[in-house]
This record gives structure tokens, sequence and C-alpha cells, in this order.
């Protein structure tokens, strides 16, 4: 987590180093270690590496959203409040540039916007307008849709996880997991090398669980 704390230190984020015994007073949690991390199907899933746990770091500022599409419909009317229009269910055809800079965008019912700035905000479908902006190629970083399976599951007896949990990284079984409503877990993949990556359209995918 070094890396980490020192983007924290650049950004003046504060966060606090804690102790084994101060990670389990705030979570009710094994400090065994199991890594590396391993497929459902191998032998050694689920036993000790016989070592434990030093400790974590406590991010004091970090969050998380449980509904993306409250969030964004939030950020709709306040955009709104100050001027801002919104077409929905119309899909952008071409970004139009002029002397290699943004200057709009054209959609299939034929209407054209012009922009000095196009913000691209398409989640999933990201890669397809950057494909569609004609500049992936020059993109360092470029994006792709990856399907990931998460767990929703309720909270151990006698903890309110929901109240007194929190964003909880484990890097060393490469899940992360988080508050949910009706005090459960939401439980998710860091995506360790034994995990196969998923890439998929983002228009028609397995919306299904797998086996394991």
């Amino acid at each position: 987590l070094e890396p980490a704390c020192l983007i924290m230190d650049e950004i003046g984020a504060p966060y606090s180093h804690l102790s084994a015994d101060e990670v389990c007073a705030r979570l009710p949690v094994s400090t065994e270690a199991f890594a590396p991390a391993k497929k459902f199907d191998d032998p050694q899933f689920g036993l000790s590496n016989g070592e434990h746990l030093a400790g974590g770091v406590l991010f004091h500022s970090g969050g998380y959203i449980t509904d993306p599409l409250l969030a964004t419909h939030n950020i709709q009317r306040a955009a709104e409040a100050v001027g801002a229009a919104f077409s929905f269910n119309t899909r952008v055809t071409a970004i139009e540039q002029r002397a290699g800079k943004t200057n709009g965008v054209s959609t299939e019912s034929g209407q054209s916007y012009e922009a000095r700035v196009v913000l691209n905000a398409a989640g999933p479908h990201s890669y397809k307008i950057n494909q569609l902006a004609g500049v992936e190629e020059g993109m360092n970083i470029k994006t792709r849709a990856l399907r990931h399976e998460v767990a929703h599951v309720p909270s151990p007896e006698n903890f309110d996880f929901e109240h007194n949990g929190c964003v909880f990284s484990d890097s060393d079984i490469a899940t992360y997991l988080r508050p949910e409503h009706g005090n459960h877990i939401l439980i998710g993949s860091e995506d360790p090398p034994c995990d196969t990556p998923q890439w998929v359209d983002p228009d028609d995918f397995n919306r299904n669980f797998s086996e394991h």
C-alpha cells in the first residue's frame, strides 16, 4: 500500500496505519494470509499460507456510490438548474472535427450540436466513442468493456456492516467489499492473475452468474 500512501501524501488526503489488532477492532475479519489468490478449483483454495497480515491502512476520506443511476439523475437535475438540456435515446453517429479539434457531434436523427469540448461519459461503451472520434490509436491508456461478477450477501449476525463497515480492499485474496442497503455486503474481484479477463461487447454479454 505504500504507493497509494505516497499518492495520498501528494494530494493531502488523510490516512492512518492500523495494526492487525486495530483492523480486527473495526471489522470482524481473519488476519490469516492466503496469498496468492487462487481459483475455486485449486487444491490450495481457502488454505492459509501460514503467515498473518501485518495490518492495514485506513483512508479517512474514501467513499462510494451505491446507486449510480440515482447519482447520475442528481447530476442531471443540478445541470438543468443552471441551463443544461438533455436529449435521451439519441445515438451519436459522428464526432465532428475542424482543424484537428473537436467541433461538436451529429446524431442519428440528423441533429448536430456544436461544442468546443465533447465529454465521453459512455461507461462500458466509452471505447466505441473513442473509436468514433478517431482518437483511440493515439491513446496510451485505452478502455474496453470487462465483465465482472459481484456477490451480494447478508452481513454476519450481530454486526451492522451497513453503518459500521467501509470499503474494504483485501489484496491478499484479491477481493474488495463494501456496505450495501439492507445490511448487506457487496463483494467483488480485484482481477488477480489467476482469473482470465472476460472482455465483452457491452451490448451483448452474459448476464448470468458463472457456476463458481
